[in-house]
């Protein structure tokens, strides 16, 4: 008996898609799309309902960042948002942080998570790093974007700078990958 495998190719001019066709040539399975972004700034809520901001793109794969806070996937598929933002309060009374998902300008139902953030003690300020997850099915051209809101405006998402023998501590940083494998 003889394995049979797969023959791999890259399926357009500029290279960047890459796959496995079956050996009859039926199906096609893709690389997974994959997007990872942060930002060094530190961010304030001053409306009540505020997109987070990224302003570095590290790795762009079918994931894209627009207009600094819209994520655009350009295949159809299951996909999985692993976020982690680094929550300030600078006030001496704790205060909430709320986030949530919004699709192509619409509020993602179910989609609100809030957080306690602890009162500053002394000089340093209370602070929490928040990791979510969600799962989203999402069509080529959609976006999403991440909103938070604070009650207070001492509490912030803050960036920390490089420190001697220690490296830059980003605001946010966000990972977005496809989850299902696409079949074309």
């Amino acid at each position: 008996m003889r394995l049979r495998h797969g023959t791999p190719f890259i399926y357009d001019d500029a290279g960047d898609i890459a796959g496995l066709r079956d050996p009859d040539g039926s199906e096609l399975y893709l690389v997974p799309r994959i997007g990872v972004m942060f930002d060094t700034t530190t961010q304030t809520d001053g409306s009540g309902a505020v997109p987070m901001e990224f302003n570095t793109q590290a790795i762009a794969r079918g994931v894209t960042l627009v207009e600094g806070s819209k994520i655009y996937v350009d295949r159809t598929g299951l996909y999985e948002f692993t976020l982690s933002v680094h929550v300030h309060n600078d006030d001496s009374q704790a205060h909430s942080f709320q986030l949530w998902g919004r699709l192509n300008g619409v509020d993602i139902p179910n989609s609100r998570f809030i957080y306690s953030v602890p009162a500053k003690h002394g000089s340093t300020p209370g602070a929490i790093i928040p990791s979510q997850n969600f799962w989203l099915a999402l069509n080529a051209g959609q976006y999403v974007q991440i909103l938070w809101a604070t009650d207070d405006a001492e509490v912030t998402i803050a960036y920390h700078a490089a420190e001697a023998g220690k490296p830059v501590s980003p605001s946010l940083l966000l990972t977005v990958k496809e989850i299902t494998p696409t079949k074309a």
